[in-house]
């Protein structure tokens, strides 16, 4: 086709085409040259369904405003072309990106899941299912910094919870059985498409890559088992989020309200207001507990401060609004008056813990531009609150938290030594609950070195073991010592991941020097 004329723009290159949409990089003409993306649409390729299709795309995009999906700016028609006119994402898509990386490292797949499930999350809420989810139409924003919108809802529909469809909808390599086998199906088929797209980024590869439709069929129909390929190493929450997406029955497919809670995504504390002020409420009381001596307590809340912390570290090399930091930062005594802290000096100055008003010393948004001595006083607040979480943790479980040598000192602080040990000698008749114990031992072992990986690694596999033998365990006071042992370690294994996700940010915060962009 030939270049079309689009009011107000001038057109600079051809991006991309489709079956009847070719798209273009525009500028616009008036103004500060905006940087654009032209959907030109041939009207004397459009079917009955493809007019629908266009029509849904423009309703749904005038509606859907979110960051990670793409914005439709505005739309002209002409006797030939309709035009839809939407933000540039100057970092191609995700098939493209992994392409040229073979796979992407786990932390840098749960960065992308995270944003898309915030975009999925912004389509329920509004009763909209994507249908055609898959890496092309997962586009990329390279500057400031590595950012997933998703795009193209040529194929978007209004599905309530109990609405079904039966039409032919989406890409084969991506498309839920259901759909494939032509039986009736609802929202959930984006799980399945999500479930897809998560095993192509870990693994560089669909599940059911094939070299012909056909080929793909038969193994939808025979329900070929997907398998993590030879050689590969994920995590437990990593195969368990895989495994529960990629279910071909749809009934037995996770559905959104727990995949939006799944512990792999960690919504909860993807970077918001709402988790700024979280964090900032943890560390006022980490503060208070570290000052009166209660340095269990300081520690967990220093931990879980992190792992709001942490995603905010990177939104703020993002651009996202954030409070000022303050250049006046003390601690508090018992009393709740400011003192000279021997250990943290990054909180401001006039933040009293007993107050309600908890961002009022931190004063204004920043707004969206981002400096250097911002992002380094936030950082290395940081990096005080993760040096004194260490400091507690040698000072909680010692060098050593090998139950015969940790100190009457310690045993003091946490508590469970004591504990420990009277429910061990009564695991001698259970041997797996005896495991399970040994397995948790070696999971505190793990993380008083700094193997945080480790750690939680053997913290979720006691618990595993700990909390089915829980429920069958007749009331007494073995089962009482296991409920509290199952408890602490509950709680010991959110503290590992809050150690671990700094980490996992290092790891996902790596530089591609041909495209010059990071993944934050």
């Amino acid at each position: 086709m030939s270049v079309p004329h689009v009011e107000g723009y001038t057109i600079v290159g051809k991006i991309g085409f489709g079956t009847y949409a070719t798209v273009y990089k525009a500028f616009r003409k008036v103004g500060a040259r905006e940087v654009v993306a032209i959907k030109c649409v041939e009207k004397s390729k459009l079917s009955g369904t493809a007019v629908n299709n266009i029509i849904t795309e423009i309703r749904l995009l005038k509606l859907l405003k979110h960051k990670h999906i793409v914005e439709m700016k505005d739309f002209q028609w002409d006797d030939k072309y309709i035009y839809i006119i939407m933000e540039y994402c100057n970092g191609g898509d995700l098939s493209r990106f992994i392409r040229k990386r073979n796979k992407l490292p786990e932390a840098v797949c749960r960065k992308f899941l995270q944003q898309l499930a915030m975009a999925l999350k912004f389509l329920r809420s509004h009763n909209v299912c994507h249908m055609d989810l898959k890496p092309q139409n997962l586009l990329l924003m390279t500057t400031p910094a590595l950012v997933l919108k998703l795009g193209d809802f040529g194929f978007a529909q209004y599905l309530s919870p109990d609405t079904y469809h039966s039409s032919l909808r989406g890409s084969p390599l991506y498309m839920a059985p259901e759909i494939l086998l032509k039986h009736k199906y609802d929202c959930r088929v984006d799980l399945w498409s999500v479930g897809v797209i998560m095993f192509e980024c870990l693994f560089g590869r669909a599940p059911y890559s094939s070299d012909s439709f056909q080929e793909l069929a038969e193994k939808i129909k025979s329900q070929a088992e997907i398998e993590i390929p030879h050689g590969s190493s994920i995590s437990e929450e990593c195969q368990d989020l895989l495994a529960r997406l990629l279910q071909h029955d749809p009934a037995k497919r996770i559905d959104y309200e727990e995949f939006f809670k799944h512990p792999f995504l960690d919504l909860e504390h993807c970077p918001s207001p709402e988790s700024y002020t979280k964090a900032v409420e943890l560390v006022k009381q980490a503060v208070k507990n570290d000052a009166e001596g209660k340095q269990a307590d300081a520690f967990t809340q220093y931990c879980e401060a992190l792992r709001y912390f942490v995603p905010l570290i990177s939104a703020h090399q993002s651009g996202t609004q954030l409070a000022r930091p303050c250049s006046k930062l003390v601690g508090f005594g018992p009393d709740h008056s400011p003192v000279s802290h021997p250990h943290l000096t990054w909180l401001p100055l006039g933040f009293n813990p007993t107050s309600t008003k908890l961002l009022r010393s931190w004063g204004k948004p920043l707004g969206k531009e981002v400096n250097a001595v911002k992002k380094t006083a936030l950082r290395a607040r940081v990096n005080d609150y993760t040096q004194r979480a260490e400091e507690l943790k040698s000072l909680l479980y010692g060098d050593s938290v090998s139950k015969s040598k940790v100190g009457q000192s310690t045993v003091a602080k946490i508590g469970i030594t004591n504990s420990y040990t009277e429910l061990y000698n009564q695991s001698t008749s259970t041997p797996k609950l005896a495991s399970g114990l040994e397995i948790g031992s070696v999971a505190e072992q793990y993380m008083a070195e700094g193997q945080y990986k480790a750690a939680l690694e053997k913290f979720q596999g006691s618990l595993g073991v700990l909390v089915p033998l829980l429920s069958s365990e007749p009331k007494g006071r073995r089962r009482d010592l296991l409920h509290q042992q199952i408890q602490l370690w509950l709680v010991q294994a959110e503290n590992t991941k809050s150690l671990l996700s700094l980490t996992d940010m290092n790891e996902a915060n790596i530089s591609e020097g041909k495209d010059g962009c990071k993944i934050h």
